[in-house]
């Protein structure tokens, strides 16, 4: 009986070290006239799967681009984001790389 309870509590704890947190956008709610645009800007993070089994830089690659792009132009937030990804792969990983590319503001 203890076999069985522990294959259950390896799956959980498995599943558990798959996820990542929820990463909430930079934003300004305001409008336009409020807030100053400092440019077009763009950044890239890449993550990989080690053996197919070990994520590294993998869930956060989106925030990190994100966070690169808006401090380029030391702005608080990007606005009329596109997102890019793109994917490759070595024998003993794959490689993901996301690409943002939007227009930092700052509130005035």
């Amino acid at each position: 009986m203890g076999r069985p309870i522990a294959y259950v509590f390896l799956g959980l704890l498995t599943c558990l070290g798959c996820s990542g947190a929820v990463y909430q956008m930079p934003r300004i709610d305001l409008p336009p006239e409020h807030y100053e645009v400092l440019g077009e800007s763009e950044a890239s993070a890449t993550g990989i799967q080690l053996f197919q089994l070990f994520p590294i830089q993998l869930n956060n690659k989106f925030e990190r681009a994100v966070d690169a792009a808006i401090a380029k132009r030391d702005g608080q937030a990007l606005v009329n984001v596109s997102v890019q990804e793109k994917w490759f792969w070595a024998y003993v990983l794959n490689g993901y790389t996301t690409s943002v590319r939007g227009t930092v503001v700052r509130q005035r």
